[in-house]
């Protein structure tokens, strides 16, 4: 498991199957690093692809059973290193940096920086 991993990994958990494409968006990486991403994944078990019903060439992806155990896992371990990189700052504190922190990422991608 990678930030690369485990960030696209959170993705799914957030908006449930999606596209290589919106995940490339959404992780702001090229498509074709998102797909080869993807293939490392769903070899590990921690994601499954399947076409889309309604549109022949796009693939939907979603987080596996498996996938959303090591996630979990690893959500424990983010948050020692978030709490290790802000000491001062109480939970109210880093849950509002947090807001800030997706604010801007939204705002660069809306801008598709």
């Amino acid at each position: 498991m990678n930030v690369s991993h485990y960030t696209a990994l959170s993705v799914f958990r957030a908006l449930g199957t999606i596209s290589n494409a919106q995940l490339a968006e959404r992780t702001m990486m090229s498509p074709q690093s998102a797909n080869e991403m993807v293939k490392a994944m769903e070899a590990k078990g921690w994601i499954e692809r399947s076409p889309d019903p309604s549109h022949g060439r796009i693939i939907r992806i979603r987080l596996t059973e498996e996938g959303t155990a090591c996630l979990r896992r690893c959500d424990g371990v983010v948050r020692d290193v978030e709490e290790a990189m802000f000491p001062d700052l109480s939970a109210d504190e880093r849950a509002r940096l947090h807001a800030q922190l997706r604010a801007a990422v939204r705002a660069l991608s809306l801008q598709g920086i």
